[in-house]
């Protein structure tokens, strides 16, 4: 295994390359990236850099000499167009083809884009060029409008408060979240948005987006068009399998691996947004689309090629800043029961616990990172608790881990 190619240059792709070279691959890395920007990461996209309190470079992943002093083959901006696997070739946009040993495709998600009347008006919020687009156009603007109240619209929310301008999300599904946090926390993630001014009108669905030249129009699925000045669309992401489907190799929902990463050819595997993989915590397949999963992914199938690895079996875990509130999800749940609550949620300091058969599943903690902390030593550890004693806060959590 002389050389390893790489597709995709961010999270994963890059956590691939520099894994590599931590355990010891001494052979070629060529790393394919479609973007002009060095591998890096994206949640500050749709936070600090948004609003100017970082610059873009503070998404990259790894010092500046990186890709020099690990000996990296960076083709940075160039996409990866056909791959040959009898051949075991990429071929290339510029018309580069690079042969490989091993192959890893990293290649991410693209957002789902409107399909409206007038849909061309509408923004998007994936890459570093779309943030410092929506950032140029938040400077002159009085008001947007966020179509989508999941993580992303409701971040873009936020930052856009916090900038000093109005903001009406409009959302087709009955609460905010719907597809990835229960009731609950939909609910306080609503008011939370309500008390900073968010219009945030819920079953409310878009119908059309008009421009006059100066300003656009929005015509809800229901009530009366208004004026706003950037229309951006959070409607979730596609996985970017097509590459990986041309060449023949298993997908459902993202391209199928196993718990080392390895795809239906074993020359190639697959790492991030981008792959459905096996949990055995879970006991199910998923696709995920979270900063650990690609980073800690990424990290498994490096080690794979390696031959040491012991395969990704980690819990989910999802984080977001809004506001002044840190959020962070463990576990993934099929079903949501009703939470064990610990600490002052109406003061948004504190968690909830998801329990089956006297086990934690799940916990949801707000500005409660401690909490969380625990509680997964406590899931790993597939302790029993009682709801009591964990509803008490006279109950160190600490103690738990003792009864354990």
């Amino acid at each position: 295994m002389n050389r390893i190619v790489i597709i995709g240059a961010g999270q994963a792709g890059g956590w691939v390359a520099k894994t590599l070279r931590a355990e010891g691959f001494t052979g070629e890395i060529a790393l394919i990236g479609d973007e002009p920007h060095p591998p890096h990461e994206r949640p500050p996209l749709s936070k600090s850099v948004l609003m100017g309190e970082q610059p873009a470079s503070s998404c990259h992943l790894f010092p500046e000499d990186f890709v020099a002093t690990e000996r990296i083959d960076h083709h940075q901006g160039v996409s990866a167009v056909r791959i040959d696997r009898a051949a075991r070739t990429v071929e290339c946009g510029n018309g580069a083809t690079l042969a490989y040993d091993k192959l890893v495709l990293a290649t991410g998600a693209r957002v789902r884009k409107l399909t409206l009347p007038g849909a061309e008006h509408a923004l998007y919020l994936r890459s570093i060029a779309d943030s410092a687009d929506l950032k140029d156009r938040f400077s002159r603007a009085q008001h947007v409008t966020i179509v989508g109240a999941g993580w992303i619209g409701l971040e873009v929310a936020a930052a856009a408060r916090k900038l000093g301008l109005a903001a009406t999300v409009l959302e087709a599904l009955p609460r905010v979240c719907a597809r990835s946090v229960p009731a609950e926390v939909s609910d306080l993630l609503a008011g939370l948005h309500r008390e900073h001014g968010v219009d945030l009108r819920l079953e409310c669905g878009i119908s059309g987006i008009a421009s006059d030249g100066s300003r656009l129009s929005v015509q809800p699925a229901t009530g009366a068009a208004f004026a706003t000045d950037v229309v951006v669309a959070g409607i979730g992401v596609l996985p970017n399998v097509e590459l990986a489907q041309a060449a023949g190799l298993a997908i459902d929902n993202g391209i199928v691996v196993d718990e080392h990463g390895r795809t239906s050819d074993p020359s190639i595997s697959a790492a991030g947004d981008v792959t459905l993989h096996p949990n055995r915590l879970l006991g199910r397949t998923l696709r995920l689309e979270s900063w650990a999963n690609a980073q800690n992914q990424a990290i498994v199938v490096a080690k794979a090629l390696m031959d040491k690895s012991e395969g990704y079996a980690e819990l989910p875990w999802f984080w977001s800043d809004q506001y002044d509130v840190n959020l962070q999800i463990l576990g993934q749940p099929q079903r949501w029961t009703q939470p064990v609550v610990r600490g002052d949620l109406a003061a948004r300091r504190g968690s909830l616990f998801y329990l089956r058969d006297n086990k934690i599943e799940a916990v949801v903690a707000i500005n409660a990172a401690r909490d969380l902390s625990i509680a997964r030593r406590l899931i790993q550890r597939s302790i029993r608790v009682s709801a009591e004693r964990l509803a008490d806060p006279a109950t160190k959590l600490d103690a738990l881990l003792k009864a354990g």
